[in-house]
């Protein structure tokens, strides 16, 4: 794990905060990013450094003040710095935002579980739900990554549309992965038919929006964190992606906070009579893309890869198809 010049840090630190009186720490957070626990008194604060100095936090910085001028509960931006000399790259500094998941990960991906009760997590994930409608409401020019150097509304993302955001969908992959005939004319249909009902302009997507990212405290939620992979899509692409829980963690997310988060996503954005339909639709294309582009790049390699079994095991899911 990568560390930033602690010397830089601390200078930059006084020149945000006026004094020597604050305590950091690297975090087992962020594998694009490094992040580190800033403690000054009672208060925390994040430090966030991209990996490399081509990287950015522009549209990240501009996406949290536009969502907390919206109301939605996100850490406010203390301090960003497009390129700090001392660091040689981006700086971006938050508020803490009180509480913890209800699953959290510390070192070797260990899981650890925080349910609240019953009725608090009703609660919590209703508001949850209001607010991830919010985020998806904020407008984006294009499909797919946002340009991280680009921090002014609308931001702009990489694809003009969401057909070119998918690109060619090439079946063989799926084939070679043992999905049937049928299956994979199946998945072919639902691919054709969200890049047809697919929006002219894209919205605003957290991008990897699990309950990892969603904190309590004493039963009521507090926000929402972690905007580093943001995207344009349409409406549907986190609650399709909140579905795609942990494979060891299905009973917990399906059979608890699911609901309860499309619940109050639907009190702000309305629920089409096609809603849980559309939601299924996005994962099923979300999770054929990322196979059939990493298979073709790596080909049987990637099944080596604990990601990509991952994928394989939430499309088969999705499909109810049994496990090759």
């Amino acid at each position: 794990m990568t560390q930033a010049d602690s010397s830089a840090i601390e200078r930059m630190l006084v020149r945000i905060f006026g004094d020597q009186s604050t305590r950091w720490e690297r975090t087992a957070e962020g594998v694009s990013t490094e992040v580190y626990r800033i403690r000054r008194g009672e208060q925390r604060f994040y430090l966030r450094l991209p990996v490399d100095e081509k990287s950015g936090f522009a549209a990240q910085a501009a996406v949290h003040a536009e969502l907390r001028r919206l109301g939605v509960a996100v850490p406010e931006i203390v301090h960003y710095d497009p390129f700090d000399e001392g660091l040689r790259r981006a700086v971006l500094v938050t508020t803490e935002v009180p509480g913890r998941p209800m699953i959290s990960y510390g070192p070797g991906g260990r899981g650890f579980l925080d349910d609240p009760g019953a009725t608090e997590l009703s609660s919590i994930y209703r508001a949850a739900g209001r607010d991830l409608a919010l985020v998806n409401q904020v407008p984006v020019d294009g499909f797919g990554w946002i340009r991280d150097d680009h921090g002014e509304l609308p931001l702009r993302a990489e694809h003009p549309d969401f057909g070119r955001w998918i690109g060619r969908f090439d079946t063989a992959p799926l084939r070679n992965l043992g999905f049937g005939a049928d299956t994979v004319l199946r998945i072919e249909r639902i691919v054709a038919a969200e890049v047809r009902q697919a929006p002219a302009h894209g919205r605003l997507a957290h991008g990897d929006f699990y309950v990892s990212h969603v904190f309590h405290q004493d039963g009521q939620y507090t926000g929402m964190i972690d905007f580093g992979d943001i995207q344009g899509s349409n409406r549907w692409h986190d609650l399709a992606t909140f579905r795609l829980s942990d494979p060891n963690r299905n009973t917990t997310l399906e059979d608890a906070a699911v609901p309860h988060l499309e619940a109050g996503y639907a009190e702000v954005a309305g629920e089409p009579p096609d809603f849980h339909e559309r939601i299924q639709g996005t994962a099923i294309t979300i999770m054929a893309e990322r196979l059939t582009r990493q298979y073709r790049e790596e080909g049987e390699a990637a099944l080596r890869q604990a990601s990509f079994r991952i994928f394989l095991h939430h499309l088969r899911r999705l499909l109810r198809e049994p496990a090759g």
